[in-house]
C-alpha cells in the first residue's frame, strides 16, 4: 500500500452538528458535495432523521409507501427489460406480479436479509442484472402460487398432495 493510500485512510472531518473529528469513513456519500461526503456524520444524519420521523408520523409514513412503491416498480422493471409481465403466461397487470425464487428459497432469503420483502428488493436493486435474471424472475400470483403447489409435489388435477416423509 502505498503512502497516498494510507494517509487517505486516515484523513478526518469536523462534523458541525456534534463538533465531532471523524475519520471520513464515518460520512456518508453525497455526490452533490466538493469533498463528496455529507455535512453530517452518519450518527447525526440517522439521529435527524429519527427526530423527524417522530415530529412528522404522517409525512413520514407516506415517504415510506412512496419509497416501497418506487422500488418496486424499479426491481419489476429490472427483472423484465421495462415491460413488467409473467414469465409463464404473459399477464401484465402490476398489481398482481410478484418476484419469484427461481430455484425456490425465498422464505429463508427473506428472513436472512431481514423478515421482509424489502432486503430482497434492494439485493436486486444492488446486484448486477445479470446475475440477478438467474436467481429471480416475474410470475403473476396465480402462475406463482401454482408453481409453488407443483415444487411441493401437489398434484392440482386429483388433489393428492406427494409427502415424501410417509
Amino acid at each position: 500500500m502505498n503512502q497516498l493510500s494510507l494517509k487517505s485512510n486516515f484523513q478526518r472531518k469536523k462534523c458541525p452538528k456534534c463538533g465531532r473529528m471523524l475519520p471520513k469513513v464515518m460520512f456518508s456519500k453525497n455526490k452533490k458535495t466538493k469533498d463528496k461526503l455529507c455535512c453530517w456524520c452518519k450518527d447525526c444524519c440517522r439521529k435527524n432523521a429519527s427526530d423527524w420521523r417522530k415530529k412528522y408520523p404522517n409525512k413520514a409514513k407516506e415517504k415510506a409507501v412512496r419509497w416501497q412503491r418506487n422500488i418496486r416498480i424499479k426491481v419489476l422493471n429490472l427483472l423484465s427489460d421495462n415491460n413488467p409481465s409473467c414469465s409463464i403466461c404473459g399477464f401484465n397487470d402490476p398489481r398482481a406480479l410478484e418476484v419469484d425464487h427461481i430455484r425456490g428459497g425465498g422464505n429463508i432469503e427473506r428472513k436472512k436479509l431481514g423478515g421482509n420483502w424489502i432486503g430482497i428488493y434492494r439485493k436486486i436493486v444492488n446486484t448486477p442484472i445479470e446475475d440477478i435474471k438467474k436467481e429471480y424472475q416475474i410470475l403473476c400470483a396465480n402462475c406463482n402460487k401454482i408453481k409453488n403447489y407443483e415444487d411441493r409435489g401437489f398434484n392440482v388435477y386429483n388433489n393428492d398432495y406427494n409427502d415424501e416423509t410417509k
